[in-house]
């Protein structure tokens, strides 16, 4: 697996790991084994998938931007390295539709 699709899957998945699928798991630990870059990406998942949480404490206006930035930086790169998805592809992220 690369660090691109480990991301990706990220987006997809979450930080939660148990939640991925079985198929996935031997991978994702093999690459957060051997790549600091893999985890640091899954830090900053599961800090985000913290701060969705209703019930979580609110985050400093510094974090939330840190975070804002980061989600963007990455998205950016992601979209140089692949090509163009249609708007009406149908795509899902973490189970729900976009619009």
């Amino acid at each position: 697996m690369t660090l691109k699709e480990f991301t990706e899957l990220l987006g997809i998945h979450g930080a939660d790991l148990s939640k991925w699928p079985n198929d996935r798991r031997d991978e994702v630990a093999d690459l957060l084994a051997q790549s600091e870059a893999a985890k640091a990406a899954l830090a900053e998942a599961a800090e985000l998938d913290e701060a969705l949480r209703p019930d979580e404490a609110e985050l400093s206006p510094e974090r939330k931007r840190s975070l804002v930035e980061g989600i963007m930086d990455s998205l950016e790169s992601s979209e140089t390295d692949s090509e163009p998805v249609a708007e009406d592809s149908g795509a899902t992220r973490r189970g729900r539709n976009r619009a």
